[in-house]
């Protein structure tokens, strides 16, 4: 049984209660200049969570299960991202990540059915395994979404 934790995804560098395990988050990274609606940018970040899950390993997939699938934080990447520049910059770091390229789907201006990059998913990482550039990503809302 894994205990409940206070650790706040939300301050950088904060730390589990002593004698706690350290929780695990997964990111959806949101590319900033797709002016999508909320429905579509749900289901591209529901695709890197899913995504990021599935390229963890599998002892990191298991304690996320444990753990009660809690936390899962979706953030906005800066304009002009190259994502698979920060695909290979995140496995560098030996952390697992998954690009996801929408297809086959029209919603114009942006999705015409040809692939495109929409989002990275960051497996399963403790608050400590986090990289800074991530921790100070805002989070994605789409103001006066209806």
């Amino acid at each position: 049984m894994v205990e409940h934790r206070t650790e706040n995804p939300e301050v950088a560098g904060s730390r589990p209660a002593p004698g706690t395990i350290a929780p695990l988050y997964l990111y959806a990274l949101l590319r900033a200049d797709l002016a999508i609606p909320p429905g579509k940018a749900a289901t591209q970040a529901g695709h890197a969570f899913l995504e990021s899950v599935l390229v963890a390993p599998p002892e990191r997939q298991a304690r996320y299960r444990a753990d009660g699938l809690e936390t899962k934080i979706a953030l906005i990447l800066p304009l002009g991202a190259r994502l698979e520049s920060l695909i290979t910059a995140l496995r560098a770091a030996g952390l697992p990540a998954a690009l996801v390229v929408d297809h086959g789907h029209v919603l114009l201006p942006y999705f015409t059915g040809a692939p495109m990059a929409t989002a990275i998913g960051v497996e399963t990482i403790t608050a400590a395994e986090t990289p800074g550039w991530i921790r100070r990503r805002r989070p994605f809302v789409r103001e006066g979404a209806q």
